[in-house]
């Protein structure tokens, strides 16, 4: 089960519906080959993620999306089907900022984020394959949408 939660009194700010959202995320999760994996979505500000930064990474200053694994990268090949990856932490107003600075579509800047950090929690650090099925992950959470 895909959760999302949104932090108190921060705006939405994604041009998706909260069901148009989990679907994507859904469709992140086959993508990658965790199909029927659950994970935990917090959308939060920079205020609030910049918190977590420091209080777990001991960096300051807010980030685009942090991920918090649920177990380690050893076992995760063996994970049954729904198995809980972890959470992940969007901020929505540096996706927001970004996606302006980065003249990309808000919609298809937050599925790449969300991908990339999917994918931390499926085991994957920094690599060209990790970038590789980041890229691919986000176009089939909008083929999805587009069909939806």
């Amino acid at each position: 089960m895909i959760q999302i939660k949104k932090a108190e009194g921060i705006s939405w700010l994604l041009p998706l519906t909260r069901s148009e959202l989990r679907l994507c995320v859904e469709t992140i999760c086959t993508a990658i080959g965790h199909e029927g994996a659950s994970l935990d979505l917090n959308l939060v500000s920079d205020a609030e993620v910049a918190e977590l930064n420091r209080t777990f990474l001991g960096c300051d200053g807010p980030t685009n999306i942090l991920s918090f694994p649920s177990t380690d990268a050893d076992s995760i090949s063996d994970m049954p089907a729904g198995w809980h990856m972890g959470w992940l932490a969007l901020s929505l107003d540096t996706t927001i900022r970004e996606a302006l600075l980065y003249h990309q579509d808000v919609t298809e800047h937050a599925l790449r984020l969300i991908a990339h950090g999917t994918l931390h929690l499926a085991g994957y650090d920094h690599s060209e394959e990790m970038f590789d099925l980041t890229e691919k992950a986000a176009a089939s959470a909008l083929a999805a949408l587009a069909t939806a």
